[in-house]
């Protein structure tokens, strides 16, 4: 199944992924944040949606 992935930051569109390929896979888990070995510090994520449909819309 082709499906897309987008990332919006304070409203705005930042990055987009099409034709990702997800037939083989499930989700099951999804880390937000700096991987290990990079700088502490804080993030703060107002929301995070993951749907089946179509269209995901960002929190406004």
């Amino acid at each position: 199944t082709a499906t897309s992935l987008r990332l919006y930051v304070d409203g705005v569109q930042r990055q987009v992924r099409n034709n990702l390929n997800t037939s083989a896979f499930q989700l099951e888990s999804i880390n937000l944040g700096p991987s290990a070995g990079l700088v502490n510090g804080t993030q703060y994520f107002d929301s995070f949606t993951s749907k089946r449909s179509p269209v995901v819309l960002p929190v406004p």
